[in-house]
């Protein structure tokens, strides 16, 4: 008797291959295996063991593969994929996808124009008028060079965030009213020589105001400065 010994890789696709090979042979014991059944075998043992069998003339059809996992959202790459958008696997896609953060809230009690840019004396005009289009007037004979860097300044200025809040006083303590305080007046108690140039440079840095000028522009911080200066509310 005749004997068949094979020895094939324990892959699913390829044990489905030989079992029906052997099923045709069954149907027909008494004739030789056809040429077709012996080369798939032998095609089947000469592969890598990790390769997919694919399709065979047994009539076994391959197993599609998985199609891969995009982010839905073009020119978004969440955290965990490639950059071509493909997820890694193992690792999870980001729950949301990262915003833009919004700007800063204009700041209280400063009036700005159409451009959000308060007024400043070296490069508005003295009335504090604005042209139709809602822009500060200019100064007149002012460089163009000096307008844009005054305006990039002011800019800067804006995003500068809200003075301290103050610490909360006592309950048995009594209500203390917060003294308002100008431009001209804190300019009178810097200039009347009782604080040192250091210690206002100081105060305005720990503020993100680069000099006194530009106080001028950001009245909502005067009160604090005033403070860090000369210890006022």
């Amino acid at each position: 008797m005749e004997k068949i010994s094979i020895s094939v890789p324990r892959l699913p696709g390829v044990l489905r291959a030989v079992a029906a090979m052997f099923e045709g042979l069954a149907e027909d014991a008494a004739t030789a295996p056809s040429a077709g059944y012996a080369a798939e075998a032998q095609d089947l043992l000469d592969r890598p063991k990790d390769a997919d069998p694919g399709p065979t003339i047994l009539g076994l059809e391959p197993t599609p593969p998985a199609p891969a996992e995009t982010f839905a959202t073009p020119g978004v790459v969440p955290i965990g994929a490639t950059p071509e958008g493909q997820l890694i696997p193992g690792v999870p896609p980001s729950a949301t996808e990262e915003t833009a953060t919004p700007p800063p809230p204009p700041p209280a009690n400063v009036d700005l124009d159409a451009d959000g840019l308060p007024w400043d004396e070296r490069i508005h005009s003295r009335g504090k008028t604005k042209t139709k289009s809602g822009q500060w007037r200019k100064l007149r004979g002012v460089e163009p060079e000096l307008v844009a860097s005054v305006e990039d300044e002011l800019h800067a200025l804006m995003v500068v965030g809200p003075p301290p809040v103050p610490p909360v006083a006592p309950e048995s303590a009594p209500p203390v009213t917060p003294e308002t305080v100008t431009y001209g007046d804190l300019m009178q108690k810097i200039t009347a020589g009782t604080v040192k140039p250091d210690r206002v440079t100081e105060v305005l840095a720990a503020h993100d105001v680069p000099s006194l000028v530009l106080l001028a522009s950001r009245p909502d911080l005067i009160a604090s400065v005033d403070a860090g200066l000369f210890g006022g509310v």
